[in-house]
């Protein structure tokens, strides 16, 4: 705040003549105050001679211990009958009792209403957060003069809580007044208790014995002893202050939230289309504890967006690798199979006979995907005996991941979804490649990328996209590049999976601390079920399961990484909980259970499984490893200890 404060008044003075002469009130100079806590002085030189001295900065010095976050709007009277040298008292005692609180983005905000005969909007929560700008707006407020129209201040308080005020949070209102309501007093009382209805806390002070009491408590929340104040005059309002500091913090919240969820699927806003603009969404579980302790209120935090679906439906598939996609039809005997040729996606309209498609393994079936509810006819009519299942496909005659369907009037060659091949005895694609050969290692797949970046127990290959280089022994990725593996794609559809381990080296090179990803299975329309990353130069992980999730973030994962140094991550699941290592050293565990969650997409090493560009990792990954199984704190003590292969 400017050291010095210069304020000045003009009256017209209407003489006998019936001419007006301004006559200027005498100014006056304000210093800052001479103490920042625990009560000081600031003075005012006027130009008549007069000094004034009012107490300020009268909030204790110790933070309030436990004071949590609020959005607060301050309802002041600003009437002709509480006087020039009063209106800078209470200005004093508004910034005494915020700067009580923190103020910031991310902590409480404060809004500003003054009223007279009218009300005015002086700011809204957003416009100022921090403590500085806040003292010197509010110590810049005119005394507007004029009657007492509480009403009004306090219908434009409720306007800009429902306007900006942050849903997890406490919604506090302050009113102070020095005397009756005089403009529609008869909606005060009402205003005031549809305010309480909705969960904002209104303390009301009331200054003089001018004030109505009944009007000063039917403003106030209840308990009434602690949200109505009576002072006898201005100067007694420090002997408040503190009391309003500790009776807004029990009122406001300590907030915890969870990370955010992913953006949701865009959802169309015209409901008899399928694509076009839209809407996506996502939310985080936020805990609301209250300063007294208690078990903490969990809500809900939402945000949206808009977005755009496109109106190509095979848009919505991955196709770096086998050039193929696979989407639900409106039929459930129906699919679409999506191509992705020479820049241009191509749509095929696929049949299943008398089958179901199940978009859960990308495959047709004899029963449809839980919970999927099918009314439509089968495209074509085929008998099937109850003496035994006739399978309507055969396999192909050299490659085991091509099937024969046959259609009553020709043949079809189908391709199996990535990942999987033909099976007679089940009549539909099952997991496998045709060459799986015994791992001399304990891992399910492991990468070295030494030679080339393929998986050295022979289960998969690893398909560059982008400019991935093989330096000294690892992969080194641009930042635009990763490597693309079949896999995974929907692997946990038919394995009930309850233990997983995913062990990798990585040494970051960029120069930001963009969220960046290094092992992920959700690069489709799918959400990752097995997800490493760096972010804020954290490393991260999540694991999902059909019940439940487990994302370790910034707040999880402790260990920062150091830029251009090789560091060791491990996302280990156990079927009860899930961990997260680094270097060897447990960071994070957290409570999960269940299966792990299929999804259809390509496994991908250096990037999220985002279609974001801004995901792509940059640096070098290495010994990138798969354990169907749960390695345990010494498993990956001895795997750090090795060193890198």
């Amino acid at each position: 705040m400017p050291a010095l404060r210069i304020a000045a008044f003009v009256v017209f003075v209407g003489l006998a003549s019936g001419a007006a002469v301004a006559v200027t009130e005498p100014t006056c100079t304000w210093q800052d105050c001479d103490k920042p806590c625990d009560g000081g002085n600031r003075e005012c030189a006027r130009s008549d001679g007069q000094t004034w001295i009012i107490p300020c900065h009268v909030q204790n010095c110790a933070e309030v211990v436990g004071c949590g976050n609020a959005d607060i709007v301050f309802v002041i009277d600003s009437s002709t009958s509480i006087g020039e040298q009063d209106w800078w008292k209470t200005k004093q005692f508004v910034i005494d009792v915020s700067k009580g609180l923190k103020i910031g983005p991310q902590e409480s905000k404060v809004a500003m209403v003054t009223y007279s005969s009218v009300a005015e909007i002086r700011w809204t929560l957003n416009a100022f957060t921090s403590m500085d700008e806040l003292e010197t707006q509010i110590w810049d407020l005119e005394w507007m003069k004029g009657n007492t129209n509480t009403y009004q201040g306090l219908s434009y308080a409720e306007q800009i809580i429902d306007a900006e005020a942050r849903q997890y949070l406490k919604h506090i209102v302050i009113v102070i007044t020095d005397g009756k309501s005089n403009i529609d007093s008869k909606l005060l009382i009402p205003k005031a208790e549809s305010m309480h209805d909705k969960g904002i806390e209104i303390f009301c002070v009331g200054v003089t014995d001018s004030v109505d009491k009944t009007e000063v408590d039917g403003i106030a929340s209840i308990p009434k002893d602690v949200h109505a104040h009576y002072v006898t005059d201005y100067s007694a309002l420090v002997q408040i202050t503190n009391t309003l500091i500790i009776d807004t913090c029990e009122a406001a919240s300590r907030v915890e939230c969870d990370p955010w969820s992913k953006w949701s699927d865009c959802v169309v806003i015209n409901q008899n289309k399928n694509c076009g603009p839209g809407i996506s969404s996502r939310a985080r579980k936020c805990r609301i504890y209250l300063y007294d302790g208690a078990v903490p209120e969990v809500r809900i935090h939402t945000e949206h967006r808009q977005c755009d679906e496109s109106c190509d439906r095979c848009a919505r598939c991955s196709y770096d690798v086998n050039g193929v996609g696979y989407l639900a039809h409106d039929n459930c005997h129906q699919f679409i199979q999506c191509e992705y040729f020479q820049g241009k996606f191509i749509e095929h309209e696929m049949n299943c006979g008398a089958l179901f498609w199940r978009q859960s393994i990308l495959s047709c079936d004899r029963k449809h995907d839980d919970g999927y509810q099918c009314t439509d006819r089968p495209v074509f009519t085929e008998k099937f005996t109850t003496a035994a299942f006739e399978c309507d496909m055969d396999p192909h005659a050299t490659n085991p991941a091509l099937y024969i369907r046959h259609l009553p009037t020709h043949d079809v060659e189908m391709r199996c979804p990535p990942g999987t091949i033909f099976d007679a005895h089940t009549c539909r694609c099952i997991h496998g490649s045709g060459n799986d050969k015994t791992c001399n290692s304990d891992a399910m797949l492991e990468f070295p990328f030494n030679s080339n970046t393929d998986d050295i127990c022979n289960r998969a290959a690893g398909t560059r996209v982008g400019n991935v280089t093989l330096v000294n022994g690892a992969a080194y990725f641009d930042g635009n590049s990763k490597v693309q593996i079949g896999y995974l794609n929907n692997y946990f559809a038919e394995h009930a999976v309850t233990a997983m381990t995913i062990s990798l080296w990585f040494r970051y090179t960029g120069n930001d601390d963009a969220w960046r990803g290094l092992f992920s299975n959700g690069d489709c329309v799918d959400e990752a079920s097995l997800l490493v990353g760096i972010g804020d130069s954290v490393a991260q992980g999540q694991i999902l399961t059909e019940t439940s999730s487990a994302v370790f973030d910034n707040s999880a994962a402790t260990r920062a990484v150091q830029r251009d140094e090789w560091v060791f991550a491990t996302l280990v699941y156990s079927g009860w909980d899930a961990k997260y290592y680094i270097n060897g050293v447990q960071q994070s565990s957290i409570v999960i259970s269940g299966n792990i969650a299929n999804t259809q997409c390509d496994t991908t090493v250096g990037f999220s499984g985002q279609k974001d560009n801004a995901h792509y990792f940059q640096g070098f990954i290495d010994d990138v490893r798969v354990y169907k199984k749960t390695l345990w704190d010494f498993d990956i003590t001895t795997l750090y200890n090795n060193g890198r292969q």
